[in-house]
């Protein structure tokens, strides 16, 4: 668990690690396969509420892999962390790693809380899926996650150069302020 916790601290306090504990934490990374998930998720829930990790993410890539298997995108990818709400950044993380199909059942993996996955669910629909593509869309989208959470989506969309309805940002306020319907029923 030290390993996560120096990822987190470096993170929070902006400091780099040194490189012979760099070395040893790639070396025993293999060892965070025996600490409880909940554990785990606990230290990356901190980690990337922290402002520095986007870099350390892309530097330590490594560690992750015997925790949630081999990474899907280029290390570059992660950049994007730095310009994502800290509150949707996690999220943001399994969206990129686990990709299309395999956010959801990485970060079940760790036993999250409803919100958090929850979270992860609007990250993946953000990049992969449609939830951004048209008004009617948008709507669902705004219904179904809210409008914060729909402006974290908005955001790592653009960031990860996914197009987005021209006429997204108009729509929020309209749909915050219930002057358009958000449902069929509506």
């Amino acid at each position: 668990l030290r390993i996560l916790r120096a990822l987190r601290f470096a993170a929070r306090l902006r400091f780099s690690i040194g490189e012979e504990t760099a070395e040893a934490m790639q070396k025993t990374a293999c060892m965070l396969k025996n600490i409880a998930a909940e554990r785990i998720l606990s230290e990356l829930k901190g980690f990337f509420a922290a402002d520095g990790c986007a870099k350390l993410c892309v530097e330590y890539l490594d560690i992750f892999k015997p925790l949630l298997g081999e990474a899907l995108p280029r290390a570059e990818e992660f950049s994007v962390l730095e310009r994502q709400q800290a509150t949707f950044r996690l999220a943001a993380f399994f969206a990129l790693y686990g990709g299309k199909n395999g956010a959801l059942p990485l970060i079940k993996g760790l036993k999250p809380d409803k919100e958090t996955a929850f979270l992860v669910c609007a990250a993946t629909d953000a990049v992969y899926g449609n939830a951004l593509s048209s008004a009617e869309d948008i709507a669902f989208t705004v219904s179904k996650y809210g409008a914060f959470v729909f402006g974290c989506m908005l955001d790592f969309a653009r960031s990860m150069g996914r197009k987005v309805y021209s006429k997204a940002d108009a729509l929020l306020p309209l749909l915050q302020s219930n002057s358009l319907p958000r449902s069929v029923s509506e």
